[in-house]
């Protein structure tokens, strides 16, 4: 298989592991089999229960907490949903479109060694305006006949920037999980 991709999750599982948290408060299973968040404000349909962690960005002087949610099955698949509560007069700043930019930017950034740019459009879902970006496998993972991508949506409501992301490869479930999200 292909070695960076499975680097990546590894590393992404021990982070998840290390901050778990499953306090109904953060993550829990709706009638309709969904998962809504009281936190986060958001409904998606994870694949299974997905596990809780946060983490502190630095951001100028400030620490951030970056609240993600992820189902990981098996090696090469991961489904996450991420937000991040930005300070208005930072994010206020910005028009949307700059926001997804610089959101599209870092994915990039974090991962220019194993993913490039394929395909970005702005999209509409239920009701929320965003940006859908796919990477694809660089040349030395396609090389190793890689056929994984990551998938992402970004959306952004008030003050908050929330990321849902599919990595891995081609999955039944990836449709319906990135097209559920909605907020609450």
């Amino acid at each position: 298989m292909f070695k960076a991709i499975r680097l990546f999750i590894f590393i992404v599982g021990i982070c998840c592991m290390s901050c778990e948290n499953n306090n109904s408060e953060y993550i829990y299973k709706t009638k309709t089999g969904e998962y809504a968040s009281k936190t986060g404000r958001f409904i998606a349909k994870f694949p299974a229960k997905p596990s809780y962690s946060k983490v502190e960005r630095e951001f100028g002087k400030e620490l951030l907490e970056l609240h993600s949610f992820r189902t990981v099955l098996g090696p090469n698949k991961i489904f996450a949903i991420e937000y991040i509560d930005y300070p208005e007069a930072y994010i206020n700043q910005m028009t949307d479109e700059e926001v997804f930019k610089l959101s599209k930017t870092n994915y990039i950034y974090q991962t220019s060694n194993t993913f490039e740019l394929d395909y970005e459009d702005d999209i509409e879902q239920h009701g929320l305006k965003g940006k859908y970006i796919v990477l694809k496998p660089t040349q030395n993972l396609t090389e190793k006949n890689s056929n994984g991508h990551f998938l992402i949506q970004v959306f952004k409501k008030e003050n908050r920037v929330y990321s849902i992301s599919y990595l891995g490869r081609n999955d039944k479930q990836t449709g319906a999980f990135m097209d559920s999200f909605r907020l609450f």
